[in-house]
């Protein structure tokens, strides 16, 4: 039916059919997938009952299709909180219908994105570095040793307090050094 699907969730989809076209995102924010986007060449009402339509989700699981949200006039916004294999738009003759009617107007996956550098994201005393490094139909995460280090540039003070100490002490010299010349041109020779 889709096809050999990639179960990660977010990246884009451009599904179409004969004059169909349905393009937009999927990413994850605030618990759940929130898939956006627009379609483009859906009649309204598409026969003479049918008169709206949804976007439906293949959890990758297996099991029923999940409706993510109704289009109106070509938009489509809306969470799931399903990972999903495939996704497809039905005309639909109810406002909330519980299960996709067998008019299928368009069918399709999502594409990963495929950002060039990796995602670091930091988890207690380990790096965990994500990349879109495919095997299969899988994305891959891989982990390094904390050695890894983001920042070039450290602060004085990470560096100890020897090197703290050693800096005042180089100031306060100057400071002297200073004072010193002053108070010998002002009281003249």
């Amino acid at each position: 039916m889709f096809g050999q699907g990639v179960s990660a969730n977010e990246g884009k989809f451009s599904i179409m059919q004969s004059s169909v076209d349905c393009e937009g995102i999927s990413v994850w924010q605030s618990g759940a997938y929130q898939i956006t986007g627009i379609c483009s060449g859906l009649v309204y009402p598409y026969h003479d009952q049918l008169t709206g339509y949804a976007l439906w989700v293949q959890p990758d699981t297996g099991g029923s299709p999940v409706r993510v949200t109704n289009i109106d006039r070509g938009i489509l916004s809306g969470p799931v909180n399903t990972r999903f294999t495939g996704m497809f738009v039905t005309a639909e003759s109810s406002v909330d219908p519980r299960s996709p009617s067998s008019y299928r107007i368009v069918t399709g996956n999502l594409t990963l994105f495929n950002f060039p550098l990796p995602y670091q994201n930091q988890t207690g005393n380990q790096r965990v570095i994500q990349t879109q490094a495919q095997t299969g139909n899988t994305v891959t995460p891989t982990s390094t040793p904390n050695s890894v280090s983001t920042n070039s540039i450290q602060s004085p003070f990470k560096t100890g307090p020897i090197t703290v100490l050693v800096l005042a002490g180089v100031i306060v010299i100057a400071v002297f050094g200073i004072m010193h010349f002053v108070r010998s041109r002002s009281s003249g020779p």
